[in-house]
């Protein structure tokens, strides 16, 4: 008996968990661009980035993966950390729809005949759909029949256990029991990483009668809590953003807890005044429903007015990382193809303008302020970029982002030829002649000329004149070949020591071509991200 009562326990939980997740997944890949549109253009002011929190996590039933998201567009620049904080609000109320869930329809209809039906359709949509928009929107119907059916095993299960389990002795009253179950909240959230399927644990226990109605809410109360470890877990290591972002969801979570267990009784009884008029919040699950809303919308209009000091706070105690370390990659967007990209995207940018910089300080004869650690740190960055984006290539990934994760390795790769251009020519500027002919520096400072605008025109790829860059280049090319002509004749003629032609043109070679892969890293760059992503407008 005992060991059939826990296989149903372990199955419902695992198939409420696995249903979770692959219905988070499929509505967040058949999403697309769609997410990243409306945070978007739906995070300010403050409360509609709360209405877009919300939404979203009720949509994916996952407020870590709307967390993930978040973290992703402040990454990438698309939102500020204060638009971040409002979707973080929302997403935190949001996750009470999955207790509405479990009471609307796990215990007002037959669960097979949905749940089963759900999955048959999930999986021809799979299999026939594979990694097209209807294949991932086949998992996500798969999931949610995975969802019910876990959720009518765990009521089995709880309802057999409750016959043979006796619970008094922890839910007696004493002045400890409502701590005691805000610790198990938190324990089963930390084990599960879901505050849902933790949720959904107490509400079946609860109706099973199993536990009272005060240690139910403050369990849920310590789930909530807990959902903080899954922030803290998933920044470990992470970039400073992210960290803001979490870091931000933490202290919201924790003061909207605070503030629940300060008013528990008051709470529950506000509960049971607006059941008493409200007939679909009826029963224990509706009850939990009704308090696990009440209290996290609570959090939200306490927070509301203190929004501008929590960002200003995060701003401050959070610092951005050195230079050496990356800003934008962060291990937790994996999972999310498409943000992964954006982050990736972003710091491939950081990296040009790294790399711009050091060929500026170098080649236009100001080399005092060229810094060979600085090479070395882009050299560890652009390491760090190629790495990343073979991780993304691992996933499975739509064929949208799956086709520009090459651009992505092609950019990585020029840079590489760039940083080494960098390395060679920095050496070889200690053997370049002091003085030359008058009509050979004339051609130097006119290529070199020429090699600035270029790398002018890459620092803003947005310009119009970079759409005809390919002309320019063409254009920078014949200048050099003037240049090349110029001291082969001067070698010819006696006119320039051989030993001092051969380093000239060399070297000057090494610069047409670093400007000539500056320039094609950019485009590339460009191909990359969308015209919006890449060139926003206000």
């Amino acid at each position: 008996m005992a060991l059939s009562l826990l296989a149903s326990l372990l199955g419902g939980l695992g198939l409420f968990l696995h249903g979770m997740t692959t219905l988070t997944n499929g509505l967040k890949m058949a999403a697309g661009n769609s997410l990243r549109s409306i945070l978007k253009k739906w995070t300010h002011p403050l409360y509609k980035g709360v209405i877009s929190g919300f939404s979203i996590t009720a949509l994916v039933q996952s407020s870590s993966a709307v967390t993930v998201a978040v973290i992703g567009f402040v990454n990438a620049g698309i939102m500020d950390l204060s638009r971040s904080i409002g979707v973080i609000y929302g997403a935190n109320l949001g996750t009470t729809v999955t207790g509405w869930l479990v009471t609307a329809i796990g215990y007002s209809v037959h669960i097979k005949s949905m749940a089963l039906p759900l999955i048959g359709i999930g999986v021809f949509m799979r299999i026939t759909g594979k990694n097209s928009r209807r294949g991932h929107l086949g998992d996500a119907l798969t999931g949610f029949g995975l969802f019910f059916l876990g959720i009518e095993l765990l009521q089995d299960g709880f309802g057999s256990l409750g016959q043979n389990m006796d619970l008094t002795a922890l839910a007696s009253g004493h002045f400890w029991t409502v701590p005691a179950f805000v610790g198990v909240g938190f324990l089963l959230t930390l084990i599960m990483q879901s505050s849902s399927g933790a949720i959904a644990v107490v509400l079946t226990a609860a109706t099973s009668q199993m536990i009272g109605m005060e240690s139910a809410a403050a369990a849920v109360i310590g789930s909530n809590i807990g959902t903080t470890s899954t922030a803290a877990l998933s920044v470990i290591g992470a970039t400073s953003n992210a960290k803001k972002v979490a870091l931000g969801h933490i202290i919201f979570n924790i003061v909207t807890a605070a503030a629940a267990l300060l008013l528990l009784p008051v709470l529950l009884h506000m509960v049971g005044i607006i059941q008493a008029n409200v007939a679909f919040a009826s029963g224990p699950a509706g009850t939990l429903a009704l308090f696990h809303t009440t209290f996290n919308f609570l959090g939200v209009l306490i927070m509301w007015p203190f929004t501008p000091r929590l960002v200003s706070f995060l701003e401050n105690r959070i610092s951005h990382p050195g230079a050496a370390h990356t800003k934008y990659l962060d291990k937790t967007l994996i999972n999310t193809p498409n943000l992964a990209l954006d982050a990736l995207a972003m710091e491939l940018e950081r990296i040009g303008r790294k790399l711009r910089e050091l060929q500026s300080n170098l080649i236009f004869n100001n080399q005092q302020k060229f810094s060979s650690q600085t090479r070395l740190e882009t050299l560890e960055l652009i390491k760090a970029c190629q790495g990343y984006a073979m991780t993304i290539q691992q996933y499975d990934v739509p064929s949208s982002i799956g086709s520009r994760i090459p651009i992505a390795l092609r950019v990585c790769q020029y840079y590489r030829t760039i940083e080494e251009s960098i390395r060679e020519l920095h050496a070889m500027q200690a053997l370049l002649p002091d003085s030359v002919p008058d009509n050979i520096q004339e051609r130097i400072d006119n290529f070199m000329d020429e090699c600035w605008y270029e790398l002018k025109l890459a620092e803003n790829p947005c310009a119009e004149d970079f759409e005809d860059a390919d002309s320019k280049l063409e254009h920078l090319t014949g200048i050099y070949h003037r240049l090349k002509e110029t001291l082969l004749q001067a070698g010819a003629e006696n006119k320039l020591d051989i030993s001092q032609m051969v380093q000239l043109l060399d070297y000057y070679s090494l610069v047409h071509k670093t400007m000539e892969r500056t320039l094609k890293s950019t485009r590339y760059w460009l191909d990359l991200r969308t015209r919006e992503e890449a060139c926003p407008t206000e």
